[in-house]
């Protein structure tokens, strides 16, 4: 069914670019007519290894053609296929196997390792160096038909949302689940055949996955694949290959937005002053009249990001009304639709040329949807209807009979519809963390994880600016039989030491030590509003003292410099060498690779790819930078790489 439409796409456009990704200095491109040739070659493989109707085939991969060309091939054999995130642990990894019982994986050299000892399933590498190899797999095969459209109501994906440190939770989507959220977004008339989509997200998660390749694909538009979150490879990816719409998370555009707006306040006060004065003329232009002269008025700006450029999608977390107004007043569409991987995903889009700062927008073609049990003030559940639905939680019916009643599906998201009919989120009914990047967190389990630690006596975990963050109560008598005093310093480090094999977006960014009990039911359990409006009222941890051999480290030259980079990612006033990137100053990913970004581009030299992730606090940044230096100058012909914020303020090149 998935693959009718991709099929009809191939027969128009056999010669156009499907799927391109760039392979050290040249990009790596499949026609439509290698796709369905690939998808058709892999799935007569699969018949071959015994891969049949309903067997779970999973994917633990980065982003690559290959994965695309895995998913599809398992769907049209009418397998099932279990996307898992290329970032789970290896005991992570062995749950979900184990869970869905997958009796084939698909792996890359990077992820191969994750994979249980021992493990029945077989195991099919896109790299060389395996038994069984995907490119012979396919060589093997080439020249096979594709088998017949699987029926609507057959399982085509088992996707996981929660579980990965306790009970796994697998969403279940069938084949016209997929297929209608596919139409649905078609009949949006967002993506043109045209059109060149820019794939950063990882393909485990069904939004990138419905946005980026079913509907693409059904299309016959062209995706882009980039592992990088770098500015400029971004903007040189853009430039090179013609991207017309750059498909995000509220994250990456808070970024951007954060960068223009940050070279904007370097401006002389006359300069500032002006655009300003643009920025609300455009935006009072846009929204009395219609017209948008921010790509006049801002063209160096827009410029950056190519010829073709069209829009931005936003995606996966709740779009900060401020961003949206922000961007819309530079001149950029910046488009947001709401689902959940339960919908397939979408269920909700703000219209083009309608569009709401803060709504959700309204029902897609073919969804309906309804405030349930309205309050007086017609707050109450978002609840929503349609073939985009799951077919339940598998293996777990208690579970879907609680989301899902009389046809409708319980979304846990608390809102309102306005007079005009668009939707908008207040909050959640559930205790689920949504993060800006669109991660999910499932607090209780996270918290059980945490506690393992003899220093924590108490945790709760919370949503807040810096990602996730935790309301901590140590053990002190523990800390006290370690002749420990400093319990706020013990904590952070035994989490950072503890979470350090953990996804980046399951760490804890910001941490408050109390010294009382976190108030609770009378059953024990956490009353999280309270503890939240505890630790917002906090003050925090009190600034420690630099000693001499701190403060020598921070004034020389390459001390600095480094301080320099780092304080405009963090509201912290006095930073110290012991700093963790993380808890202390709450620097996410994203932060990390501008940070990285902005070093290269201050010292002149080339970091290994490895350099954000294995810095843990300040001391260790300039440790390392200063390491590199006495190693020796940057290499004659490197590229020096920018900001996104140099880079949205220098002048386009010609």
């Amino acid at each position: 069914m998935i693959l009718t439409r991709i099929q009809e796409a191939a027969s128009r456009y056999p010669d156009k670019i499907a799927v391109q990704m760039k392979e050290g200095e040249r990009y790596h491109k499949y026609t439509y007519r290698e796709l369905v040739r690939t998808i058709a070659s892999a799935a007569g493989a699969l018949s071959k290894q015994g891969i049949r109707k309903g067997d779970r085939v999973a994917i633990l991969s980065e982003n690559r053609p290959e994965w695309m060309f895995a998913y599809l091939s398992v769907v049209s054999l009418g397998a099932v296929v279990v996307p898992l995130d290329a970032q789970l642990t290896e005991k992570e990894v062995s749950l979900l196997l184990s869970d869905s019982g997958a009796k084939a994986i698909f792996v890359s050299a990077s992820t191969r390792q994750k994979l249980p000892p021992g493990g029945s399933h077989t195991i099919i590498s896109f790299d060389p160096g395996e038994k069984i190899s995907f490119s012979d797999m396919i060589g093997s095969h080439d020249g096979a038909a594709l088998p017949p459209a699987p029926a609507a109501g057959d399982l085509a994906a088992l996707l996981y949302t929660s579980g990965t440190t306790g009970d796994p939770k697998g969403v279940m989507l069938t084949h016209g689940n997929l297929a209608s959220n596919c139409e649905s977004i078609i009949k949006l008339n967002i993506i043109e055949a045209t059109d060149n989509l820019l794939c950063l997200l990882p393909l485990h998660h069904t939004y990138p996955a419905m946005v980026c390749m079913i509907s693409t694909f059904s299309l016959g538009a062209t995706v882009t694949i980039l592992n990088s979150l770098k500015g400029p490879d971004i903007l040189a990816c853009m430039q090179e290959t013609g991207v017309a719409i750059l498909v995000g998370v509220p994250q990456l555009f808070a970024a951007l937005r954060r960068a223009i707006f940050d070279e904007i306040g370097k401006k002389p006060a006359l300069v500032r002053l002006l655009v300003k004065l643009l920025l609300a003329l455009n935006g009072e232009l846009r929204n009395v009249a219609g017209a948008n002269i921010g790509r006049t008025l801002f063209k160096k700006v827009h410029e950056k990001f190519g010829p073709r450029f069209r829009l931005f999608a936003s995606g996966g977390a709740r779009l900060d009304p401020d961003v949206y107004t922000d961007m819309s007043n530079l001149g950029f569409i910046l488009i947001e639709g709401y689902g959940l991987t339960e919908t397939s995903p979408l269920c909700m889009f703000n219209p083009l040329g309608k569009q709401k700062a803060g709504s959700i927008g309204i029902p897609v073609s073919g969804v309906e949807a309804r405030i349930a049990n309205p309050d007086q003030n017609g707050m109450g559940e978002i609840a929503v209807r349609g073939t985009n639905v799951m077919a339940g939680y598998y293996k777990k019916p208690a579970e879907t009979a609680e989301v899902i009643r009389d046809g409708w599906f319980y979304t846990g998201d608390l809102g309102y519809r306005d007079r005009s009919g668009y939707y908008f989120i207040t909050g959640r009914s559930k205790e689920m963390i949504v993060l800006s990047t669109g991660k999910k967190i499932f607090p209780e389990e996270l918290e059980k994880f945490y506690k393992q630690l003899p220093s924590i006596k108490e945790i709760c975990l919370l949503q807040g600016e810096r990602g996730l963050e935790a309301a901590v109560v140590p053990d002190f008598d523990h800390l006290r039989r370690m002749n420990i005093s400093n319990s706020r310093e013990a904590v952070a480090d035994a989490i950072e030491s503890l979470a350090k094999d953990l996804p980046p977006y399951k760490r804890i960014m910001g941490l408050k030590v109390f010294k009382d009990p976190l108030p609770v039911t009378r059953l024990g359990k956490l009353r999280r509003a309270m503890v939240r409006h505890l630790y917002l009222q906090s003050n925090g941890q009190a600034e420690k003292p630099v000693q001499e051999a701190d403060r020598s480290l921070l004034s020389s030259d390459a001390g600095r410099k480094v301080l320099s980079c780092v304080e405009p990612f963090s509201p912290k006033k006095k930073i110290s060498p012991d700093d963790n990137l993380e808890l202390d100053l709450g620097m996410d990913s994203l932060a990390r690779v501008e940070l990285v970004v902005s070093l290269e581009h201050l010292f002149g030299i080339s970091l290994p790819d490895s350099f954000g992730s294995e810095v843990l606090t300040v001391r260790d940044v300039v440790l390392n930078i200063q390491e590199l230096l006495a190693a020796g100058p940057t290499k004659k012909g490197e590229r020096v790489k920018l900001s996104w914020a140099e880079i949205l303020g220098s002048a386009p090149s010609e």
